[in-house]
């Protein structure tokens, strides 16, 4: 188990999917900075403030780890890997589980990257926090990565039970889009910018649920829930992740 762990870390870190998705994470959080503080100069009553810094990698936090996993995943079957693996007498569960520990260094890796990028971006810019606090700013990441974590095991699941097939780049990029005009549209509807919330019965009731429970909306909100509220959504999709996973890739022709 630990020897195909260690190959897989290895052919992750080597993959140029996985680094160019890395240097698109870094580059995204230079580059965005750039432009709020152009803005902040040509305009200086619009005032930049660390805050929007440390928020930013949420707006494609979810399609960076989608897009990483699928990549490198999608090559351990294109590659003969997988195959490679079995025929060397490794069992499936052994392989899936390795590839799920890939999945979620990938979100934890992209995450870390984000969270050192954006203090950097503060320090050199010489930002200050506006109306957070240290401890809120550090839950913010805490929440984020665990659920980029989730994210990944999910993405890396998703091409393994699809067995590697190109198929895997439709599904899974048509799940972050989707779940990204849903959450748009869910977060409008309970945090409208002008006036109150005008849902009522069951609608309320899926939308709060839909907030509280499903990790691909929580790079998209600061947090406010208390980390139960949000540990109860990441193990949920990580416990679903992992039993599919290992149900399904156990009985997977591989091709």
């Amino acid at each position: 188990m630990f020897r195909i762990f260690h190959a897989d870390i290895r052919k992750m870190i080597h993959d140029k999917g996985f680094r160019t998705c890395l240097m698109v994470n870094i580059l995204y959080q230079f580059f965005s900075v750039l432009i709020l503080k152009t803005i902040n100069i040509l305009y200086p009553k619009i005032v930049l403030y660390a805050d929007a810094v440390a928020f930013n990698y949420g707006t494609i936090s979810t399609f960076l780890i989608f897009a990483s996993t699928l990549i490198t995943t999608t090559s351990d079957y294109s590659d003969g890997c997988i195959r490679n693996k079995i025929i060397s007498g490794a069992s499936r569960v052994n392989i899936y589980l390795s590839g799920a520990a890939c999945g979620l260094l990938h979100g934890l890796i992209h995450s870390v990257a984000a969270c050192i990028t954006s203090f950097l971006c503060n320090l050199i810019f010489f930002l200050k926090w506006d109306t957070y606090t240290a401890q809120e700013i550090l839950y913010y990441w805490l929440i984020i990565t665990l659920s980029c974590m989730a994210l990944g095991l999910f993405s890396t699941t998703l091409v393994m039970i699809l067995g590697g097939y190109k198929a895997s780049y439709i599904v899974g990029l048509s799940i972050v889009i989707v779940m990204k005009i849903v959450s748009l549209e869910v977060l409008d509807k309970l945090y409208p910018e002008n006036g109150i919330c005008t849902l009522t019965g069951f609608k309320l009731c899926l939308y709060q649920f839909l907030e509280k429970y499903l990790p691909f909306f929580y790079p998209m909100m600061r947090p406010h829930y208390g980390l139960f509220t949000y540990m109860m959504g990441i193990g949920g999709i990580t416990v679903i992740s992992l039993i599919l996973g290992l149900v399904i890739f156990k009985r997977k022709e591989i091709r």
